[in-house]
């Protein structure tokens, strides 16, 4: 499950950063993670996301949108937003998206677009190059209950350009309930449907290519899939959604699998996990974090 590339590094690391002292936590946020548990969620790709589509065969505007109400302006850390009850996903746990920081580059994709997905309580990941955050950049999330969360970006680890990863580390911990599992090495969705946001805030599905398998790119090549009711939520990309998630829905959460780099896709977290954890330790050990905090891992099958 791509845990043994970080053990020996991990020993190495506590060794090095023992004479450091734990963080203060006294300040952080209770969590509300009792919001998204349920003994009967379904547990597999597939069944999570037939459940929330049946309950709205045909998809409108109302329920595309995963906000009722959204604005930002660029460069300003000002975000005000309202999570859309009447969407499909309302159920699905989107806070660990980063949806607004204070990039200013007027490049026609805007700042506002929600290129990064936070997948430990200070370790956010992105695309590396259409990911807009960057140290000294502010971040905005939007937690379930409507509070708009901010956090800076204070050291960023950037993995091999060939794999498009950045990874960054903030300035203090997020809520639990903020934070997205990542899917373990053994998890398959070649064939499957997936879930992806869109510059205009449209959650939509993709079907992943069924003739890739364990491969480092996530193929969608614009295929829809046959369900009657999934094929109406689907909508190819277009120039302007780069950098945006990609992800597997399991019960009602979120597990990133990729980021928009072509038409086609993107590369796979699934196939990266072990460089993306490497990035996410040497992280923390350089910002002295003893925690060593480390993601969580959901099977998506």
């Amino acid at each position: 499950m791509g845990h043994e590339v970080r053990i020996s590094a991990i020993l190495v690391f506590l060794v090095a950063l023992s004479g450091c002292g734990n963080l203060d936590e006294s300040n952080l946020e209770e969590s509300n993670l009792e919001e998204f548990s349920g003994e009967n969620l379904p547990t597999t790709l597939v069944e999570s996301i037939d459940r929330l589509v049946s309950q709205y065969p045909t998809p409108s505007q109302e329920n595309l949108n995963v906000f009722r109400s959204y604005s930002a302006t660029p460069g300003q850390a000002d975000l005000q937003a309202e999570w859309n009850p009447d969407g499909w996903g309302a159920e699905v746990n989107l806070s660990p998206i980063a949806w607004h920081d204070t990039w200013t580059n007027a490049d026609g994709y805007g700042p506002t677009l929600g290129r990064g997905v936070a997948v430990t309580r200070r370790h956010v990941i992105a695309h590396h190059q259409h990911g807009t955050e960057a140290p000294g950049r502010t971040l905005q999330f939007v937690r379930r209950n409507g509070e708009i969360v901010t956090r800076m970006a204070a050291a960023e680890y950037e993995v091999d350009t060939s794999t498009y990863w950045r990874v960054l580390y903030l300035d203090s911990d997020l809520p639990e309930d903020m934070v997205a599992p990542l899917p373990t090495t053994n998890s398959v969705i070649a064939g499957k449907p997936i879930a992806n946001l869109n510059q205009f805030h449209e959650l939509r599905l993709q079907l992943v290519n069924s003739a890739v398998m364990n491969s480092s790119h996530v193929s969608v090549n614009g295929l829809r899939d046959s369900d009657p009711i999934r094929s109406l939520y689907f909508r190819a990309p277009i120039s302007g959604d780069s950098g945006k998630p990609l992800f597997a829905i399991i019960g009602n959460e979120m597990v990133p699998l990729s980021f928009w780099w072509t038409t086609g896709g993107g590369s796979s977290i699934i196939f990266d996990q072990a460089t993306i954890v490497q990035a996410i330790d040497r992280l923390s050990v350089r910002k002295s974090d003893t925690r060593l905090l480390q993601p969580r891992f959901v099977e998506v099958k």
